[in-house]
């Protein structure tokens, strides 16, 4: 429960919180940095690459737990007789990891590499809320980049061509992992 919590809390609390948590003069972070080594004052929001590191933390921490469940039920479904066949076989706990776990995890893996990929490309409410796409467009999304040409600047025909082009890429991006992870192939 604890793990899944921040899936079904709002986006606008958790980047409001984060916002304290990574703020350059009162925030959690650089304070813990100042108590424990010494130095702080990092600009997390207000420099390209901390804004970027700081929209990567926030976005894997509110993305994991929900991963996980998938993950979990996986790891469910895998066989015990796998497992006990291996063990039997001689395979040790990596070895049966390599052989018996990860190929059975495979359609799993597949379909959370391509949800990820496609939620990725669509991400827009956490760096939108915590740095507007800045510093400059360092942390400025795809999503982000259409509503701006859309709604902002009244570009809709260059919008939708975006939108367009991101779909494109990111079908593309999902057949290629599926391919990759084995996934949809014929097992005669």
């Amino acid at each position: 429960m604890t793990y899944f919590m921040p899936v079904v809390i709002s986006p606008i609390v958790i980047t409001l919180v984060f916002g304290l948590i990574f703020d350059k003069d009162y925030g959690l972070v650089n304070a813990t940095l100042r108590a424990v080594f010494g130095f702080g004052g990092v600009d997390w929001l207000g420099e390209s690459a901390w804004a970027r590191v700081a929209v990567v933390i926030l976005v894997l921490w509110r993305w994991t737990g929900y991963l996980t469940i998938f993950f979990l039920a996986g790891l469910q479904n895998v066989p015990r007789e796998l497992y006990e066949a291996a063990a039997i076989d001689g395979a040790g706990p990596v070895r049966r990891f390599w052989d018996v776990t990860l190929p059975a995890l495979r359609p799993v893996t597949a379909f959370i590499a391509v949800t990820v990929l496609v939620n990725t490309a669509q991400i827009f409410e956490e760096p939108f809320l915590l740095t507007q796409g800045g510093p400059g467009e360092s942390t400025l999304s795809v999503a982000m980049f259409v509503f701006r040409a859309g709604f902002q600047r009244q570009q809709l025909g260059y919008a939708a061509a975006a939108g367009v082009l991101l779909f494109v890429a990111v079908f593309v991006l999902g057949q290629l992992a599926m391919r990759a992870l084995g996934v949809g192939r014929s097992t005669r």
